[in-house]
């Protein structure tokens, strides 16, 4: 399985039904270079965010986009992908991470982390593995 058809999958079991939205990083590889490949295979809506900081994106920025409940003109949100792998090694911090991760799941929303973020986070000395 490629890292492509990885994401794909992961992405897919979060969600019982399709038109769901999925905000993630506007640089983010599942946006940017993936064929569309996330919306094609789960029916959800990948939704472009960019981060007022210009580095990565921070709780904020998320929750400026959520979609909490269902709604007759937007796709609730049920997913937040901090994947994104196209900044030639920009680490997220790990408190801005688990800030992130802490509102979603406060929210009934879960989180896709892409494996070699998290690989890249822990070289890069951002944290260990177990955090």
């Amino acid at each position: 399985m490629s890292s492509m058809m990885g994401n794909y999958v992961a992405i897919r079991t979060h969600f019982n039904q399709p038109l769901y939205a999925v905000p993630c990083d506007h640089r983010s590889d599942i946006l940017t270079s993936e064929s569309a490949g996330v919306s094609a295979w789960t029916g959800a809506t990948v939704v472009g965010v960019m981060s007022r900081n210009g580095r990565s994106l921070t709780v904020e920025d998320i929750q400026e986009h959520a979609v909490l409940r269902d709604n007759i003109d937007h796709c609730p949100m049920r997913l937040i992908s901090l994947e994104k792998n196209t900044l030639h090694g920009l680490v997220m911090s790990l408190d801005e991470t688990s800030r992130i991760i802490n509102w979603a799941h406060n929210h009934d929303i879960c989180v896709h982390f892409d494996g070699a973020r998290l690989w890249h986070a822990v070289v890069a000395g951002a944290g260990s593995l177990s955090e």
